[in-house]
């Protein structure tokens, strides 16, 4: 495109063009203002921007402006000038094709082989105009222009230039609005897709997550019916032997040794078979089995333990969230027992209908978050947490103590 010098009182509406478009991010609003720029400085009837579709089969109007009195042609629906065909103009598309602009001084002066296109701009009411093509990577993609309804006008040379440098203006903020709507595209698409592997990985997740708790029942329910009940019969036979050996005291004694360590391998089994599955999450509800796994354990260790249920109703999760947050206490209480020495440990919940909240807090040792030790003892609690769809957030100081929150939404 070859552009003219344009004189000095157009130069201050086409800064003014080019400096609102530079950050304007609403294309509709920013091409109604150049064309209401454009057309006012040129005194115009009407100013607009009409944009080829179709590979170029058809046309349309996209954007306007009118000056005071002159009716709009975007909301007279008659002529349609939305859907145009291209091949009803043929003269005007061969000019705006090659890179010409189309100059019409009087319509009804227009030669034989216009006669399409002066049949129609009559009817349009339209009495003479002037367009510039506007290419976009070599293919015609619009072009703009001006027109007078009432009267001949003789577009001079001031007039093109200033249409010509108002319609690159235009152009190049067209372009820009283009790639920006074609990176917000891509950017939903990758989000998208993203959210898509993110969700297949949080199925693939949970459906491994599943297995692993049937395969632990299944373990569970083997230990209690082959050796934990195993374990009964030889208990009373050593009792019956205990009666009959009275007057043997190293016998007895061996015999009461043996019967504490058989009742210590129950306990242990018993224990184990608790943490393979919880059984009391199935029988109690999540609150009730916390209470319960939380009484047992403060039995079996040196430090007090204090459950809050902060919960303003009954209410139980559905069964996946149920056991993810036991299985997350759980794992935190184990890390409790076994690196933090602490002497008190307290867990608070509050269950709602959708929404949960849970914390475990200690008075250990603490420790840093970049240990080897903490990112492997927490793994699996942070697995679960993200299926639940939430962070677990820990707060621990070497000498402070350490705090787990976990907060985030429940079905049932």
């Amino acid at each position: 495109m070859v552009l003219s010098y344009s004189p000095p009182d157009m130069e201050p509406s086409l800064l003014r063009i080019a400096t609102s478009l530079i950050n304007e991010k609403d294309a509709d609003r920013g091409i109604n203002f150049a064309l209401e720029t454009l057309g006012k400085m040129a005194k115009a009837d009407r100013a607009y921007l009409f944009q080829f579709k179709d590979e170029g089969r058809t046309f349309g109007i996209t954007h306007e402006w009118c000056a005071r009195g002159i009716d709009s042609k975007i909301m007279n629906p008659a002529p349609d000038l939305a859907n145009l065909r291209t091949a009803d103009f043929p003269c005007v598309a061969d000019y705006l094709s090659k890179g010409k602009d189309v100059v019409v001084t009087d319509v009804l002066k227009l030669p034989p082989e216009a006669a399409m296109e002066k049949k129609f701009l009559l009817g349009a009411k339209i009495r003479s105009f002037a367009v510039v093509p506007l290419f976009l990577q070599d293919r015609l993609f619009a072009f703009t222009g001006f027109d007078d309804t009432r009267k001949c006008r003789a577009w001079d040379e001031h007039d093109l230039n200033f249409l010509r440098l108002g319609g690159y203006i235009l152009l190049s903020f067209i372009e820009r609005m283009i790639a920006e709507q074609k990176r917000e595209q891509l950017f939903l698409q990758l989000e998208n897709a993203v959210r898509q592997r993110t969700q297949q990985i949080s199925d693939l997740s949970r459906q491994v997550v599943s297995i692993q708790e049937n395969e632990r029942k299944k373990l569970a329910m083997e230990l209690h019916d082959w050796i934990y009940q195993g374990l009964i019969i030889p208990l009373g036979q050593i009792r019956n032997l205990e009666e009959q050996l009275e007057g043997s005291r190293s016998l007895l004694l061996l015999l009461e040794q043996l019967e504490k360590d058989l009742l210590h391998s129950q306990e242990e089994i018993k224990r184990i078979i608790n943490d393979l599955h919880p059984h009391l999450l199935e029988k109690l509800g999540l609150k009730k089995a916390i209470s319960a796994y939380l009484h047992e354990l403060g039995k079996r260790n040196n430090f007090e333990v204090t459950f809050r249920d902060f919960s303003q109703i009954e209410y139980e999760p559905d069964e996946l969230c149920s056991l993810y947050l036991f299985r997350i206490m759980q794992e935190a209480m184990n890390n409790t027992c076994k690196h933090s020495a602490a002497t008190r440990v307290s867990v608070t919940v509050d269950i709602a209908p959708g929404s949960f909240y849970l914390e475990v807090k200690d008075n250990g040792r603490g420790f840093l978050k970049e240990s080897t030790a903490f990112k492997r003892g927490i793994q699996g609690m942070l697995e679960r947490a993200a299926m639940l769809g939430c962070d677990l957030v820990i707060e621990s100081h070497p000498g402070k103590g350490t705090t787990i929150t976990l907060e985030g939404k429940s079905g049932k």
